[in-house]
């Protein structure tokens, strides 16, 4: 989707893609392991997030 995208749910920001998924029809976001641990987070949560899309490609 983009070169580049910023998560933040508060502290920490990490960049980041996200990626379609049809079936969903949404996008998934991973979350590298260390951002989980430090933000305490576990399968199943919902937390909130803020987008910055800095770079879209193929647009």
């Amino acid at each position: 989707m983009t070169a580049c995208e910023h998560f933040s749910r508060r502290e920490p920001t990490w960049q980041t893609s996200v990626f379609p998924d049809k079936k969903r029809g949404a996008f998934l976001l991973p979350v590298k392991a260390a951002v989980r641990k430090a933000e305490h987070l576990i399968i199943g949560d919902r937390p909130l997030v803020t987008l910055i899309v800095c770079h879209a490609i193929g647009g």
